[in-house]
Parts: structure tokens; sequence; C-alpha cells
């Protein structure tokens, strides 16, 4: 308790979030009390397990003991100490990567949306007017027919719009169709700060396993001997029941990559509310083989090598790319803490050079 009445009168917020886990079992009993006894629970939460994280990554009391636990994890951040506030929101890393060799390597940004409701207009927009509005939002949208709205901080595709406009005059919001006067009202009544820009098509390597989302890679890079070395990695596509996003956690497939961005299967919950996984070769809509190399793969190394030789004092860095149709390598967002299950559903951090020096270096010195 005197910590965080420390960090608050302080205004050392970032350091709080070592708290998170103790959250987060809150919301995992919560989360699981109806599908699992009480007992099995509080089990779990005393190995240092969340459930989820638990059967997810196929953890049993015999191998436990091999994995990074969700408490140690959670505990150990922030990674990058107060640095993290830099990457930790779109907005922020973008305005920190203008101006550098990284900054071609960011998508548009045209919009925030403040949570008070004021829409200002950010670098990449396209015209200059003394106020603006929703209806500046929309007119965008015409123009540009497809645009990205996402939370500023935000995670597993919460918050996330995809806005299209057809040349029918037909407006799709996630793939819904919705009149201007409600397109207009949503945008107003956001919660929480939003941006609005430019929309990314996968490359077309990529997107024949789902053409209607992203396909994100998540490029996970640990400082180890003074360098960021590439630690883990996955690629993301959707599916029907992801919809518009390709979240693992909502249904999307996870593909883990290794040190030459090449993937040989997936993974995918086969029971969302059990959160029970299997191993898939081919995607679950159209059988298309899960198997390829994510295209420009050397660039994206590239861009995680400037990003080491630019901020040095970053130690642990998420990075999530888009590979797009235009052949272009696009940071989305980079965390400062992934989602935990992405580390080890295919094996223990500990089984990794890179992620056994890291995270056992950290837990020494803790």
């Amino acid at each position: 308790m005197a910590n965080i009445i420390s960090a608050i009168k302080n205004n050392e917020f970032y350091k709080l979030r070592k708290y998170r886990y103790y959250l987060s079992v809150i919301r995992d009993y919560k989360k699981h009390k109806g599908i699992m006894p009480f007992w099995r629970i509080a089990q779990i939460h005393h190995r240092g397990f969340l459930v989820g994280d638990w059967l997810t990554m196929g953890i049993t009391e015999s191998n436990y003991k091999k994995y990074l636990s969700s408490k140690q994890y959670y505990s150990l951040h922030p990674y990058n100490g107060r640095y993290s506030d830099w990457i930790d929101d779109k907005l922020t890393l973008k305005y920190i990567l203008h101006g550098t060799e990284l900054s071609e390597h960011m998508p548009d940004y045209y919009f925030l949306i403040r949570g008070d409701g004021v829409i200002h207009a950010l670098m990449d927009c396209p015209f200059i007017k003394d106020t603006y509005s929703a209806e500046d939002i929309f007119d965008l949208l015409a123009a540009k027919r497809e645009l990205a709205i996402k939370k500023i901080k935000g995670s597993l595709g919460i918050g996330f719009y995809k806005a299209e406009y057809l040349y029918d005059g037909t407006i799709l919001l996630n793939n819904k169709p919705v009149d201007r006067n409600t397109f207009i009202q949503i945008l107003k009544e956001t919660e929480g700060g939003y941006v609005v820009t430019e929309y990314l098509h996968p490359h077309k390597d990529l997107a024949k396993f789902s053409e209607n989302t992203a396909n994100t890679i998540r490029y996970i890079a640990c400082r180890v001997d003074g360098q960021l070395q590439y630690f883990k990695g996955y690629v993301r596509f959707g599916t029907k029941q992801s919809g518009a996003v390709e979240n693992f956690n909502a249904g999307g497939v996870l593909c883990s990559l290794d040190q030459n961005g090449i993937f040989k299967e997936g993974y995918i919950l086969s029971d969302i509310k059990k959160m029970s996984i299997k191993i898939i070769k081919t995607m679950p809509d159209t059988n298309i083989p899960l198997c390829g190399k994510i295209p420009h793969w050397d660039e994206i190394e590239f861009v995680v090598k400037k990003t080491d030789h630019l901020f040095p004092m970053l130690d642990y860095l998420g990075f999530d790319f888009v590979v797009t149709a235009d052949e272009k390598v696009n940071i989305l967002e980079i965390n400062s803490l992934t989602s935990f299950e992405g580390l080890q559903i295919d094996g223990p951090v500990y089984d990794n050079a890179v992620g056994n020096s890291f995270f056992s270096g950290l837990l020494s010195r803790k």
C-alpha cells in the first residue's frame, strides 16, 4: 500500500502497472467461476497463473514450473520503466517517430477523437480548417472509401472499427450497414481517445488466408547483451468468427513464426468460453494450408534494428507490423506488455535462448 501511495504522490503511475496481475486475478475469478470449480480456480491462481493462460498454453500440474508464470510476467512490468509511455499509445508513437527514419513505416493518421467529443486534425489530414467535426470524418470516409477507427490505447481488437463507404453510398461499420446519421452519432459518442487512420490491406501472400483483416505480424524483441534480439513472433489471421479483427481470443488463427518468418501450422480456440485450443494445418473457413513465409521479413528486421538505434532505453518491444498490398511494411503499434498466451503457446519461454536470458536475468535481479 505504501508503494501505491508513494507512486500516486509522485505522479509515477507507471509503477502501479506491477499490480496488474492482482487486479486480473479478481476479473479472472469472475470470468471462470461458473465454468470451473472454485477450488480449481484458486489452485491455478496459487500456482501464479491466470486460468485463461493456464488453459491456452496447455499447462498442467506436472509441467507448470517450466513456464514463466502470469504473476511473474505482469509483476516484472514495466519492462521499459517510464519509457513505456513513449510506445503505449498509438498517437504518442506516431509523433515520436515523426521526422525519423521510421516515419515512413507509420500509416497515415487523420483525426483524433477526444473523449470529450472534441475532434482534432492530425498531421496527415488532407484539409485544413479552424474547427473539425464528425461530419469532416464522414467526408474523408467518402473520399478515401475506407478508414480505420481505433482506440489510442487498446488491445485484443477492442474498440476497433473498419469503416467503408461503398460506391452506391452504403456505409459499413465492421461489415454492418449504417446510415450517415448513425455513423456520425457513433463518432460523437465514442468514449475515450480514438484515432482515425488509413485502413491497411494485407499483402497478397497473406490475404489468401484472410482478405478481410490486416493479418498483423507480432514481432517480439528483447534486449540481451545490449542489443534487441528476436525472441518470439506470430502472425494472426481473421476468420468468420473473429469478424473485422484477427485476434486469437476473438476466434482468429495464430501461427507461430521462426526466426526467419516461416510458419507451418496454426492455433485456434476450439471453445472460446473454455479457452481450449487445437492445432490446425489449414484455415477453418477455406481449408487453405497454413504454411508460408512473411513477405519482406528482412525489412521488418531492419525496422527493428533502426528502433534499437533510435531508442536504446527500450528493452522489451512487441511490434505489430502489417505488410500491405502495396508492398509496404507498416508499424501499427508497439506494445510494452504483449499478450501473455502468445509468448508460450508453442512452449515455455525458458526453452528459447533469448527469452530465457531476458526473463531469468530480470527475475534474478528482482
